[in-house]
């Protein structure tokens, strides 16, 4: 039946787009996954995924561009300028992270709620929360070919500092390392991956595709380096598991790679022993 499967995405052109962007979506999901675990930043990825309603609002209620190009540059400029606000606040701690996280979130979400009721654009937004993978364009893969490719290297060559940064804060700033630009450097790149992946997995569940892996990566990694190839090889796995499954059974991608992630996340809890 996989075999069966597989080879739809073989026939028709949207299903390999879709199997090209959810192999590299998991490769930059797989790879920041671990540093927002790490970083007790869940709910951040949360606040970014969600303050896209509003970006998405805007964008289809007062611009309309026409082409995936154009969607992506007005959705990106307008979540990165929510966003800079958050990362500046988050590092600058006048207010707990937490708590300003919190308030980030909900803001933006009752924002995005509001105008989205005076422009009435349901149509357009309902696809972006949830995804759609009949609307991944070849410009979105070319998108997120580039994006993956910004993510690793700004993470692989600098992967002994980002492992600094993200378990001594303090530590790393105290020896000379420039935390304040890998705090914003953090920030843009998972702004940047959870932009380029609405259409495939919607803002709803982008959150838990960042966070999931991670976690079962810790959970059954024996090593720091160990942590960061189980989480990408879990993200690869699981999302063209999920990809042929949703494709089988006409279910939606984002939520069908969710389940299976959990369903991981259950087995790797119940097997592995502390």
């Amino acid at each position: 039946m996989f075999d069966l499967a597989l080879a739809d995405f073989l026939q028709f052109d949207f299903l390999m787009r879709a199997l090209i962007g959810s192999i590299l979506l998991s490769l930059a999901t797989g790879l920041l996954s671990p540093l927002l675990v790490a970083k007790r930043y869940a709910f951040m990825g949360s606040a970014i995924s969600h303050s896209t309603l509003l970006s998405l609002t805007i964008t289809f209620g007062l611009f309309n561009p026409q082409g995936p190009i154009g969607v992506f540059l007005s959705l990106i400029s307008i979540t990165l300028l929510l966003n800079c606000f958050l990362a500046h606040t988050t590092y600058k701690e006048d207010v707990p992270a937490d708590s300003m996280i919190g308030i980030f979130f909900t803001t933006t979400m009752a924002l995005g709620i509001i105008l989205q009721s005076l422009t009435n654009n349901g149509n357009n937004l309902m696809n972006y929360l949830f995804g759609n993978i009949l609307l991944l364009e070849s410009a979105d893969v070319i998108i997120l070919s580039i994006l993956m490719t910004i993510t690793g290297l700004a993470i692989v060559p600098f992967f002994k500092k980002w492992i600094y940064f993200t378990f001594d804060s303090e530590g790393a700033k105290v020896s000379g390392l420039n935390t304040k630009l890998l705090h914003y450097a953090f920030f843009l790149l998972v702004s940047l991956i959870i932009v380029s992946s609405v259409k495939l997995a919607g803002t709803v569940l982008i959150n838990t595709l960042l966070i999931i892996p991670g976690v079962f990566a810790f959970k059954v990694a024996k090593s720091v380096k160990q942590v960061f190839i189980v989480s990408t090889l879990f993200c690869l796995i699981s999302g063209i598991i999920g990809l042929v499954v949703a494709n089988k059974f006409n279910l939606p991608t984002g939520a069908t790679t969710t389940i299976i992630q959990f369903v991981g996340l259950l087995l790797a809890t119940i097997m592995v022993k502390k």
